[in-house]
């Protein structure tokens, strides 16, 4: 790597990231709808006319226009207000944009635009935070600054980058034109005195670049990239070094945005190194695209108020006189001193000489990285400082929008972009089979099969199946096809993925589909949600839709399968709740019990709609009939269908309500509380007896911490109506129970949703 980054350093070209220019006062003529023409150099009435009219300037922060004077302080003129004598200006102008297209670097065959934005007004205090300019087109590549001659004092235009700076103070007699690429950073510093008049343009990049050519033979540099390829990675950590990087990832000098990534417009040295890998890459057969990369560093920091006290008295005091986390948060102040941890991530991808550039993100291991200048050069756009906290801390975080040159072997095309694009590499090998190129495909198989797992393939994997098995069905050997669908779950199957399945079987027997479904019954305790369940209907419609008896077997072993997760999941639930939690826990399971019951009976699964329709009919799975009438209501309301097949549940739930509201209401006085607690501990004992006490209402308990604690956290998680609180009186404490109306509350509003589930069922029954 050092090797690569040595011959990139190398390659310098004679451009600058800004510059300034003199023209005569007389070459711009102009004038401001309700000022008038403006004689220059300006006056100071004029400016003042000027200020009148305008309004307080905006900026551009990301996607948005924002007005925020902590940032901004200026005026603003729009150019809808602007009259300029364009015949004359730009016959002046045209020569001083060549001279500073030849001065930025840009390549020969191209030519710059100015487009006018507005006209800016500082007067004294107003000034311009450091910042970069918004990219208003895909064709901007720079700005200009026009400062009109005036006398003020102050307001000091300055433009930095990698370390270099170049201040613009403006002229009393002369036109002064400022120009800097985009990307740079730069600052209107406050106005002392008078005022600071600009026009400010849009610097648009137009023409046909001619090929840009490395300016020093790449012989060097094609060597030491064919040994960062050849090399293996040494870690420390390891006794075998890791094989060689499969990617070369150059961080570019110049920031970028997705508008302005484009091989023809990139700056400066970016422009030909970027060239110099390129033909690099073409003598190494390998790809070369260009990246936006985001950047995200931890450093371990020292602040200036830490660096003085530890010189004056070491670390041992550290915090007498400051509170800690007192150290202020403002990152400026602060030093790096060592990189804990890094990470890049690759997006927005371009190509070269018409290559079809990669989709998606992949992150960048720290092998693969080099550059020419450091991130902790560059403006972070956000900065984070977590100060000291005694065992972690003095830490700062800081994130950076840059762009890097890729290459990578062509032998690894395949490869590499598969790993960040699954749905392209699918595509790719059923091209091969339908090409009848079955050797290509089985080589690009092999390489895909080495990193095909669930937890790397990530995006949309429903979307992503039909087409696993689409290829899946043309692969020779039922191995490397059951391979290739492993990594997806029942939970990805859509209608659109049933055809391609029942190819899949059809070309290599049903018994591949039974072993797919096999490993998903390994973890029918981990029944992770209900929204796939909702969408069975329709995939069972699917499969019937396909005339195919054993795509309709499969089908049933699959709502068998669904079933039992979900049977599992509900016997759990029931179980593990409070009974006062119950009815809200299981709100949303209504919609899956009645596709799991549409399913079954789609598919002329008698018996699996007997074991759904049985346990309906048992609390166990149910927990409360008031559950089971919200099926009914549901049904009733989406699928009236199923209305007649549920009518033994309705009938037996209506049964058991009348049961329940038979019984008489509790008596006044009554303070019983049945509570099935599932600890048989001494503590619970005597509070399973307090809480059946139908005479008791309070309970004076002294008792020690951890049984206060344990009482306390029963009583929450069961929902009880007992008021508990501790009485911080004597040793132990005094544990305060207190029976609440409550219990009678509840008790009321139960049989009153009992009555209305009762009138329910009864309606539906008719």
């Amino acid at each position: 790597m050092v090797g690569v980054n040595q011959e990139l350093s190398r390659i310098r070209g004679a451009g600058t990231f800004a510059l300034t220019r003199k023209l005569p006062s007389g070459a711009l003529e102009l004038s401001v709808k309700d000022v008038g023409a403006l004689t220059l150099p300006l006056t100071a009435a004029s400016a003042e006319a000027l200020r009148k009219v305008a309004r307080p300037a905006r900026y551009g922060l990301r996607e948005a226009t924002v007005l925020d004077l902590s940032v901004r302080d200026a005026w603003e003129v729009p150019k809808s207000r602007i009259r300029i004598d364009q015949r004359a200006w730009k016959a002046k102008l045209a020569p001083e944009l060549e001279q500073i297209r030849i001065a930025l670097g840009l390549p020969d065959g191209t030519r710059l635009k100015a487009e006018l934005h507005n006209l800016l007004i500082y007067g004294p205090g107003q000034f311009f935070a450091p910042h970069q300019d918004s990219e208003k087109s895909d064709a901007m590549i720079a700005s200009l600054v026009v400062t009109l001659p005036s006398r003020f004092g102050g307001g000091a235009l300055e433009i930095e980058h990698d370390g270099e700076k170049l201040v613009s103070r403006g002229s009393a007699k002369h036109l002064s034109l400022t120009a800097f690429f985009a990307d740079c950073y730069h600052r209107v510093k406050p106005v002392t005195e008078g005022y600071r008049v600009s026009l400010t343009y849009h610097l648009l990049l137009e023409g046909e670049p001619a090929a840009l050519v490395a300016p020093r033979p790449v012989a060097a540099l094609t060597h030491a990239v064919r040994q960062f390829f050849e090399t293996p990675v040494e870690k420390s950590w390891r006794k075998e070094p890791d094989p060689p990087p499969e990617r070369l990832v150059y961080l570019l000098d110049h920031q970028y945005t997705q508008r302005s990534l484009r091989w023809e417009a990139l700056k400066q040295d970016d422009a030909l190194r970027a060239a110099a890998l390129r033909q690099v890459a073409e003598e190494l057969e390998c790809e070369v695209f260009l990246a936006l990369a985001d950047v995200h560093e931890t450093w371990d920091c020292v602040d200036e108020i830490d660096r003085r006290r530890w010189r004056r008295r070491g670390w041992d005091d550290h915090w007498d006189d400051e509170a800690p986390g007192s150290v202020a948060a403002d990152t400026a102040g602060l030093s790096l001193t060592e990189l804990i941890d890094n990470e890049v991530l690759l997006r927005h991808w371009v190509g070269s000489g018409g290559a079809k550039p990669p989709r998606g993100s992949s992150p960048v291991a720290s092998e693969e990285l080099c550059w020419t200048r450091a991130s902790r050069d560059c403006e972070p756009f956000e900065s984070e400082y977590e100060p000291y906290q005694g065992n972690w801390g003095n830490t700062v975080d800081r994130w950076y929008h840059r762009a890097a040159v890729v290459v990578w072997p062509r032998k690894l095309n395949f490869l590499l972009r598969a790993r960040q694009d699954p749905d392209w590499a699918l595509a790719e090998l059923a091209r091969s089979y339908r090409r009848g190129d079955a050797e290509a495909a089985r080589a690009n198989l092999e390489q895909l099969l080495s990193f095909w797992q669930r937890h790397r393939l990530g995006g949309d994997l429903p979307a992503l199946l039909p087409r696993a098995f689409e290829v899946a069905a043309q692969v020779a050997e039922a191995e490397r096809a059951t391979a290739l669908i492993a990594p997806f779950s029942m939970e990805d199957l859509t209608p659109a993925a049933v055809a391609p399945w029942l190819s899949v079987i059809g070309a290599h027997g049903a018994t591949l589909g039974e072993q797919w479904l096999a490993q998903q019954q390994q973890g029918l305790e981990d029944f992770s949600g209900f929204d796939w369940l909702r969408e069975l209907p329709a995939l069972s419609a699917a499969f019937v839709e396909q005339s195919s008896p054993s795509g309709k077997e499969l089908a049933k072993r699959l709502c068998d399968v669904q079933w039992r997760r979900f049977e599992t999941h509900m016997e759990r639930t029931v179980r593990r709740t409070p009974p006062l939690r119950l009815l809200a826990t299981l709100e949303g399971h209504e919609a899956t019990w009645l596709s799991l019951l549409g399913s079954s009976v789609l598919l002329d699964d008698h018996r699996l709609t007997s074991r759904i329709l049985t346990a309906l009919q048992d609390p166990a799975r149910t927990g409360d009939p008031r559950h089971v009438a919200n099926i009914l209501r549901l049904a009733g309301d989406t699928v009236p269908a199923l209305l007649p097949w549920l009518e033994p549940v309705r009938a037996h739930q209506l049964a058991e309500i009348r049961a329940r509201l038979a019984s008489a209401p509790r008596a006044p006085g009554n303070w019983s509380i049945e509570a099935a607690l599932r600890c048989d501990c001494g503590v619970c004992a005597k509070l399973g007896n307090f809480l059946r006490a139908a005479s008791e209402r309070k309970l004076s308990w002294p008792l020690a911490k951890d049984g206060r604690q344990h009482i306390h956290q029963t009583l929450d998680h069961y929902a009880l109506p007992v008021r508990h609180v501790t009485k911080r009186q004597g040793r132990p404490y005094t544990l305060m129970l207190e029976k609440t109306e409550a219990l009678f509350e509840r008790e009321r509003a139960e049989r009153a949703e009992l009555e209305a589930a009762g009138t329910l069922l009864e309606r539906l029954g008719c």
